[in-house]
């Protein structure tokens, strides 16, 4: 298995967002990097827009000390496009240790404007706690938060569904800590009440999987969607651990929900997942895997892989490998995808691309054109140097124009700082 320092950076931090954002011109003809903003606290969760074309994201670090790091328990930051082409940084909120500290996922708006997120750091109730929070946009610009809940670790983003509801993945609930999938509903008297629509159940060889890391995402039926990082398969590459499987989570009567295992990985057909799911119009899920695929690459344990589960009769699914990486297009992809209007997909890795301080390689930017005979045409968009941020590990997201925005967690071969940056055609 990959070395501790690997798996704390490729399963515990990084996140991803299932929001798709549409592009107006979807094609890049080539690619420009606009650094947005140098942030202390390693930025690594992904930004989202509000209506007004600012952006909002979270630090792991910085803010407040005292929530078991030193660096810091965390922010809520906004950036406010200036008429000079700068941004404007504003912090929104610090994190205390009560509310838990280090975000790693993006965060969310309700209908009303308010913030939604979660945190993984240590809080009153332990270090497996972390939280769920709002906060809530006051007059005068001001923002108060709330702790919705401390479901156990919540590495993933939240999503809502049209009632209003919160679903989220907790990578260590459950009563083996081996994680569960919760669904938050609000009361009438202003609190949410918190209930595990699916523990997961035993150990690292768990058939039904364990470790879910990613977010979730909902089908027009109510069905809920997302990936393990481990359990399922256990022979070969993943070990003992492992590979990791997706999952649907299918509502029954009386409340309750039941999982299915739509598909396990292997190893050569990727391992160790932590980013959520997409759909496309026809319904086909799309993901990617930390690790697997070509095992020659990136220390014997493959760079990673884009896969596309298509729904079969009888409730089946087929997996197929959209694209392997081989490092020097990339590797260690942790954040959701997304889809342009014309079908194309994007991402990013965390590792591999160009010269770098770090020779596991700064990261990439990637598209993944379908072609004519049923493939897929991989273009590297961006390779990261370094002075201009290193480790994306966040989702890109597109503005009206076809800009597409993201994080790095680090630069210049030090803990930080971060950088938000914009990818435009030149």
């Amino acid at each position: 298995m990959p070395s501790p320092r690997r798996l704390f950076l490729l399963i515990a931090i990084y996140l991803t967002l299932t929001v798709v954002f549409t592009a107006v011109s979807p094609l890049f003809a080539a690619d420009k990097e606009n650094v947005l903003k140098y942030m202390r606290g390693s930025p690594e969760g992904g930004l989202i827009f509000d209506a007004s074309g600012n952006l909002y994201g979270t630090t792991n670090e910085g803010g407040l000390i005292g929530c078991g790091y030193n660096g810091g328990c965390g922010t809520v930051f906004e950036l406010t496009p200036q008429g000079n082409g700068t941004w404007k940084k504003t912090v929104l909120h610090d994190f205390t240790f009560r509310e838990g500290g280090n975000p790693t996922a993006s965060l969310v708006f309700d209908r009303a404007g308010n913030l939604y997120g979660t945190t993984t750091g240590c809080n009153p109730d332990g270090c497996n706690g972390g939280s769920v929070f709002e906060l809530e946009r006051q007059a005068g610009g001001q923002w108060k938060s709330k702790v919705l809940s401390h479901p156990g670790q919540p590495r993933g983003p939240l999503i809502f569904d049209q009632a209003g509801n919160l679903y989220g993945t907790a990578a260590s609930g459950g009563k083996q800590e081996i994680g569960s999938v919760f669904q938050l509903t609000p009361q009438s008297n202003g609190r949410w009440s918190a209930k595990n629509l699916y523990i997961f159940r035993d150990g690292k060889n768990s058939a039904d999987g364990n470790g879910p890391v990613g977010g979730l995402v909902l089908d027009a039926a109510g069905n809920l969607y997302g990936v393990t990082c481990c359990g399922g398969h256990s022979a070969g590459i993943c070990d003992n651990y492992g590979c990791g499987v997706v999952f649907e989570l299918t509502p029954e009567a009386g409340g309750k929900w039941k999982q299915h295992v739509l598909h396990r990985f292997n190893g050569k057909d990727g391992f160790n997942s932590a980013a959520g799911l997409i759909f496309d119009a026809a319904g086909n899920l799309y993901g990617s895997t930390q690790s697997g695929g070509n095992p020659v690459n990136c220390d014997g344990y493959g760079c990673g892989v884009v896969f596309e589960l298509v729904p079969q009769s009888g409730g089946k699914w087929t997996e197929k490998v959209l694209h392997n990486f081989d490092f020097s297009d990339g590797s260690d992809p942790n954040a959701s995808l997304i889809f342009d209007s014309a079908g194309n997909l994007y991402g990013t890795t965390s590792f591999g691309g160009g010269p770098c301080f770090d020779p596991r390689g700064c990261g990439t930017a990637f598209e993944l054109t379908p072609t004519k005979n049923g493939g897929w045409m991989e273009k590297v968009l961006f390779k990261f140097r370094g002075d201009d941020g290193a480790y994306p590990s966040s989702n890109l997201i597109f503005d009206s124009s076809g800009n597409l925005y993201g994080e790095t967690f680090s630069s210049n071969g030090s803990a930080g700082p971060g950088t938000a940056f914009e990818l435009s055609q030149r």
